[in-house]
């Protein structure tokens, strides 16, 4: 059984669909206050199936910073 917090999120089905992301670059999106934040990043990859977790990075410079340091 899985360690993670949340049992909707099968590590065998989290990794099939990582699988399948061909690149590095992606779309991170968030919400900041009632308005949308998003930005084009060229880091992102899987950590670890269990717990689920991604890492991508952003500038110390980059505007959204606080929007998604907030979540």
């Amino acid at each position: 059984m899985s360690e993670h917090n949340d049992p909707a999120i099968d590590p065998s089905e989290f990794r099939r669909v990582l699988g399948h992301f061909p690149t590095g670059v992606t779309i991170v999106t968030g919400i900041e206050g009632d308005a949308p934040v998003g930005f084009t990043i060229g880091s992102f990859t899987s950590v670890s199936l269990d717990p689920p977790l991604v890492l991508w990075s952003l500038a110390h410079a980059a505007a959204s910073l606080a929007a998604f340091r907030g979540g």
